[in-house]
């Protein structure tokens, strides 16, 4: 908690089992239009579930950016809404821009707890197994400009959730 982690443009970042990585401080992914930032499976044939997640917590007011960045393949072997490429919970707070998140084995994006929340622009959230987006308890965000599709539900709220959302193309979602 407390501490700042940035990672350059250009940088993929390999899983290779059923890990996750943990975030309780801030973290700075910013990759550029030309260059972005990976966060994949490192297997030779990569599939859905490969890999956890992406874990953000309670990293408040500070937060942490995804830009430029791809979140790819992971979302855990096991059937469980509660995994995501990406989760966030205990008051952490993100904002994720020009990015895409997807083929994860659950959710996308998965959001839960009072004061958590996401800004979510211009990225595009498809081809995961559950909800491209999540949200349970209490959790707030903005999603706006963002293409969000082939998930089995787009965004999915439930447990006092507040989001405003706005100007995205949700299509072809079961």
């Amino acid at each position: 908690s407390g501490d700042t982690l940035t990672i350059d443009a250009g940088i993929d970042i390999l899983f290779m089992g059923q890990y996750e990585f943990l975030i309780y401080g801030v973290l700075y992914a910013m990759g550029t239009e030309s260059d972005s930032i990976r966060f994949s499976s490192g297997q030779p044939s990569k599939n859905i579930g490969d890999w956890r997640r992406l874990r953000f917590s309670n990293n408040g007011a500070d937060g942490s950016y995804l830009n430029y960045t791809v979140v790819e393949y992971g979302g855990s072997e096991q059937s469980n809404p509660d995994y995501g490429n990406i989760m966030m919970s205990n008051a952490a707070e993100i904002v994720i821009n020009h990015s895409r998140i997807h083929s994860s084995y659950n959710c996308g994006i998965y959001e839960k707890d009072t004061g958590t929340k996401l800004t979510l622009t211009n990225s595009n959230i498809h081809d995961n197994n559950y909800n491209g987006i999540y949200g349970s308890n209490y959790a707030t965000g903005n999603i706006s400009g963002n293409d969000i599709h082939n998930n089995m539900v787009g965004i999915w709220t439930r447990h006092n959730c507040s989001f405003d959302i706005s100007d995205n193309d949700i299509h072809n979602n079961n």
